[in-house]
């Protein structure tokens, strides 16, 4: 019987001189697009931040609406469902601000600070706490009232991180996720940062109040001081006159924010009024 043989088919060097550059395309083409995306992230990244910074400069008391403008961000540039910055109050914390589609707590409700919840646990260790898988066993163990919080919500993945000034904890920023999809180290790193914007925003809305409050000290302390030199000032250039005195002084009652003030002066055995001086405008 003849043997039949199979001859194996030569490959065209011309074809493997093509595919060369074909695959050299390819990669190039790919890194392009890597690229490009990450220049897009780094773009809004940028926007995002100059928009946050913005609201807070136009906005120096209006801590709430730099709050939102945050978790707003947060969630659209971490691809979360929702994200949410809680305010440390003595042992507690409160829900400060929110944004997404997953229902939240009340504002006016206020949470023990727990160990078994990732967003206490986040501040009282004052370290990122993510959670790849809220309903993993591991999870359920070491956070069981969160998972009890999460599991009705259908939340599968959290990431929280403190906010901090000089050190401590005054808060933290949560965002979630609905399925199982852990964060990356970017948006991880982004978070952190969205922090620190919170931060300052507390920070200046408290130093504005705290100027506003000094400079209304200081100007009721001068207010004193120059009714205190009027009065003196009439009194030297007025030294048998005492009317003019006391007029001056019923005057310089304003200050103390006086409607009206009536002076009583004895002449011998009778106690006489001085007309009361209504406050104008």
């Amino acid at each position: 019987m003849a043997r039949v043989g199979v001859s194996k088919k030569k490959k065209n060097p011309r074809a493997t001189e093509l595919s060369q550059p074909k695959k050299e395309l390819q990669r190039v083409t790919e890194q392009l697009e890597s690229r490009d995306r990450q220049l897009a992230e780094a773009l809004a990244w940028v926007a995002t931040t100059g928009e946050i910074l913005r609201v807070i400069a136009s906005s120096p008391n209006d801590l709430q609406l730099v709050l939102e403008v945050v978790v707003k961000e947060a969630a659209r540039l971490c691809g979360a469902a929702d994200a949410l910055i809680y305010r440390i109050e003595n042992n507690s914390y409160r829900l400060a601000a929110s944004h997404g589609s997953i229902p939240v707590m009340r504002r006016d409700e206020a949470r023990p600070l727990s160990r078994g919840r990732h967003p206490a646990r986040a501040m009282m260790d004052r370290a990122t706490i993510h959670i790849h898988d809220v309903s993993s066993p591991e999870a359920q163990a070491e956070f069981p009232e969160s998972w009890a919080f999460a599991e009705p919500l259908g939340i599968r993945t959290a990431l929280a991180t403190p906010l901090l000034r000089e050190g401590v904890a005054i808060g933290a920023i949560l965002i979630r996720r609905v399925e199982v999809r852990p964060f990356t180290e970017k948006q991880i790193s982004l978070l952190k940062t969205f922090a620190d914007q919170a931060v300052i925003a507390i920070e200046n809305v408290r130093l504005f109040k705290e100027i506003q409050e000094r400079n209304a000290e200081l100007r009721e302390a001068l207010e004193h001081q120059t009714a205190t030199s009027e009065v003196l000032g009439i009194i030297s250039r007025s030294p048998t006159d005492v009317q003019p005195v006391l007029d001056s002084i019923i005057e310089s009652a304003r200050v103390c924010g006086i409607e009206y003030m009536t002076l009583r002066l004895r002449e011998g055995a009778v106690i006489v009024p001085r007309p009361s001086t209504p406050r104008s405008g």
